[in-house]
């Protein structure tokens, strides 16, 4: 992996595709600008963690594990233009700035929040994008039109409320990852007061995230909505915590590649020979959070690197990670028939690792010694067996 971050994608873009430039800046370095390469990886963390669990749904539900919820819909209506035009609206003004961005980056990219707050944009970018939101849904509204429309009662599957489990999963994780932020051993005396300042300033959502805060409450979240929609939870969950392993790992990576802080202590142990540089010991050179001592001759906005080399945990947690997605996938159909088994695997491996890897990372502890998530971690260890053992003697054929 590589020894320097890449704050947004653009500057990886400079870095390593530097033939880019001469195609479309004259030789010329792209700005460092959105999107950001920690917002990236993100993105693709909920995409391929959503079709991860698409999938597993989709597989249980043919084997009659999950049943749909019987939901009267009206068939062949044909184009709702109240909808197409809300739509349409919401494509214009993401097109209108985006491509108003790339037409004009040095620009966008002084004042980033400036641009978007602002009223500069291109008005042919927001028309393309609103006519390719509202066209494809226009045509096949009208394709499926009828010349009466009927109503009809379908069976609304697991598959298809994926969109609204991320939705209500993302908005009380961030809540959640905000307070147990709060939480943490060297803030909780101030936690009324960091709360007071959350109130008044929103915008502080964006940063001091913990990931297990919104594991929590975005679980909680979907327990509650899985019990009000009638779905089958074990299965649910089973198919969520495998998910939910693959999109943290690819998160990690948006971690390690940003350089967002998630590194470990300073290591100055020899290199084994057989592991790379940059997996061993890393400076995080042109970090994000411009951490460290400035990068001699640098220009920009990211000239920062820590004054000595850190392990860099991310890279271990993302090996780990999709380590234990691989597990748990390959033996997903083997275990179908013991619900909630998988689940119970994810809190006991995501916690083992999360409580081993505390102790090389950058954290506070508390007066027991623990940090904060190496005591969830214990808390996950133990939930985990629990529940397996509950499983096991439900489900486990007696012997005669």
């Amino acid at each position: 992996m590589i020894l320097r971050a890449y704050p947004t994608i653009f500057d990886f873009i400079n870095y390593k595709l530097p033939f880019l430039q001469d195609i479309f800046r004259n030789g010329e370095p792209f700005p460092s600008m959105f999107p950001n390469t920690y917002g990236f990886f993100v993105a693709l963390a909920f995409l391929f963690a959503a079709l991860v669990l698409r999938h597993e749904l989709m597989r249980r539900e043919k084997l009659n594990l999950l049943i749909g919820q019987p939901r009267e819909v009206l068939i062949g209506e044909g184009p709702n233009w109240t909808q197409l035009m809300i739509n349409g609206l919401i494509a214009f003004v993401f097109g209108y700035k985006i491509f108003g961005a790339f037409s004009n980056m040095d620009a966008a990219a002084a004042d980033q929040f400036g641009y978007l707050r602002s009223s500069q944009g291109s008005f042919i970018g927001g028309c393309l994008a609103m006519g390719l939101s509202v066209y494809p849904a226009y045509r096949r509204a009208k394709k499926e039109e009828l010349p009466s429309p009927e109503r009809k009662w379908i069976d609304y599957m697991p598959h298809e409320q994926i969109g609204e489990m991320v939705m209500i999963a993302a908005i009380f994780g961030i809540i959640g990852a905000k307070i147990f932020d709060f939480l943490q051993p060297n803030r909780i005396s101030d936690f009324f007061k960091n709360l007071g300042e959350l109130i008044k300033n929103p915008s502080l959502f964006v940063s001091g995230l913990t990931v297990y805060g919104g594991l929590i409450f975005g679980g909680i979240s979907i327990l509650v909505f899985a019990k009000r929609r009638k779905i089958h939870i074990a299965h649910l969950f089973d198919a969520l915590g495998m998910s939910f392993l693959l999109a943290q790992g690819i998160g990690r990576l948006g971690c390690h590649f940003s350089g967002d802080g998630d590194w470990g202590i300073v290591n100055a142990n020899p290199k084994p020979s057989w592991i790379p540089q940059s997996w061993w010991s890393n400076t995080y050179a042109h970090n994000v959070i411009n951490e460290g001592v400035k990068i001699k001759d640098c220009t920009g906005q990211y000239c920062s690197e820590l004054s000595a080399g850190v392990y860099p945990t991310s890279i271990y947690e993302f090996c780990l990670f999709f380590g234990g997605f691989l597990l748990l996938f390959s033996l997903r159909k083997r275990l179908t028939t013991y619900p909630g088994i998988l689940f119970a695997g994810f809190l006991v491996f995501a916690g083992l690792e999360r409580f081993l890897i505390e102790n090389i990372r950058v954290t506070s502890t508390s007066s027991w010694g623990l940090s904060q998530a190496q005591m969830i971690s214990l808390a996950m260890i133990i939930g985990g067996i629990s529940i397996a053992y509950v499983v096991l003697k439900k489900y486990r054929p007696s012997k005669s």
